[in-house]
């Protein structure tokens, strides 16, 4: 059974990261699992404590210490996204960030839809949103608009219903690539595994182009949509194995 990379960066929450490291820790998953936590330049004692709860946990702590490039904190993630790649050695790699959890199926059915379709690269599950509390959190807007306009969240919302994303009062979102339209890429890099050779081919961007910036393209957004232009393939597996809690973020905070 192939070994299986999990990357996380982090800014060194605590608390939120032990709950992050034990649901890896928690994976109902036969094989190798190869956890690599990446820190945002930690000061030195958050540094220190960071990599005392990885120990723990049986992950390998490394903290970034690179010249910061910019303060765009989607660049600053994927930086820290293509560090943990490089620094692990599994033939499949997963992400997950320091304030989500897996469930413990999550890396077992994903890497067995890769094995069930072998012409496919990245797999990829359904997420359940929940307050940083542990409560489901149902939706009847899109958490993502900028500036918080609650009637564009919920136009965006609406729209995404009628494409089977939503379902108005679930807490559960059906990502897919592509949307209806094509173009959308809606995954979050938590909900992810994939071959090693997709890297080969597509990294996380480390710059951006103004236009991205002001409309605030993730990292992942960026990853999907150039992975999907090239025409990497991609399977569901139509299950909720991603826990996502709202109002954190894993990127840069220097």
């Amino acid at each position: 059974m192939e070994s299986v990379a999990v990357i996380t960066p982090t800014v060194g929450r605590l608390p939120l990261l032990q709950r992050c490291l034990a649901s890896v820790s928690a994976q109902q998953y036969q094989g190798e699992i190869e956890h690599v936590v990446v820190g945002d330049h930690l000061p030195p004692a958050i540094a220190a404590s960071t990599d005392e709860i990885c120990r723990q946990f049986g992950a390998r702590f490394v903290n970034d210490n690179r010249p910061i490039q910019t303060r765009y904190q989607p660049v600053r993630t994927g930086r820290l996204r293509n560090l943990g790649i490089e620094l692990s050695q599994a033939p499949l790699v997963a992400h997950l960030d320091d304030d989500n959890t897996f469930e413990p199926e999550h890396v077992s059915t994903l890497t067995a839809l890769l094995q069930a379709h072998p012409e496919s690269d990245i797999a990829y599950c359904w997420r359940r949103m929940r307050h940083q509390d542990g409560r489901e959190a149902p939706l009847s807007s899109y958490p993502w608009v900028l500036n918080h306009r609650p009637e564009i969240a919920r136009e965006v919302f609406l729209m995404l219903a009628e494409e089977g994303f939503f379902t108005d009062g679930s807490a559960v979102i059906r990502d897919r690539i592509p949307d209806a339209h094509g173009d959308l890429c809606h995954i979050d890099s938590s909900e992810w595994l994939m071959r090693r050779s997709v890297f080969d081919r597509v990294r996380f961007r480390e710059q951006v182009t103004p236009r991205e910036m002001i409309y605030q393209f993730s990292e992942d957004y960026l990853f999907c949509r150039e992975a999907w232009e090239m025409g990497i393939r991609f399977e569901c597996s139509e299950r909720v194995t991603l826990n996502y809690f709202l109002g954190g973020y894993s990127g840069a905070q220097n």
